[in-house]
């Protein structure tokens, strides 16, 4: 299944964080946003082993996937916001929709 993780990285330590994703193998977009002029958003994509398709499965799966990207970019000052299967139609970058919609986390 593939999973979409989003995160943040400060322009000066972004191309280092990127490059280790992608090494990691992980498909990486990039986007900076006028308001934010100082970092840059990254869109992760990589295919993740779900056995079961039911939420639970899906859940534990994504929250793998945000503490593997964490531990790859927080070297790098990075920050994960969330993780998830992409939502339904989603477009890069526009964030009024959380990646993951199964079960809130509180």
């Amino acid at each position: 299944m593939k999973m979409l993780t989003r995160a943040l990285f400060h322009n000066s330590r972004a191309p280092a964080g990127i490059a280790v994703l992608r090494d990691s193998g992980f498909e990486v977009l990039t986007h900076t946003f006028d308001v934010e002029p100082d970092y840059t958003f990254i869109e992760a994509y990589r295919d993740v082993p779900v056995t079961h398709d039911d939420d639970d499965d899906v859940y534990s799966s994504a929250c793998a996937e945000l503490d593997r990207v964490r531990d790859i970019i927080r070297v790098f000052g990075g920050d994960v916001d969330d993780c998830g299967p992409p939502p339904v139609n989603h477009e890069p970058f526009q964030y009024e929709t959380p990646a993951w919609r199964g079960r809130s986390v509180n």
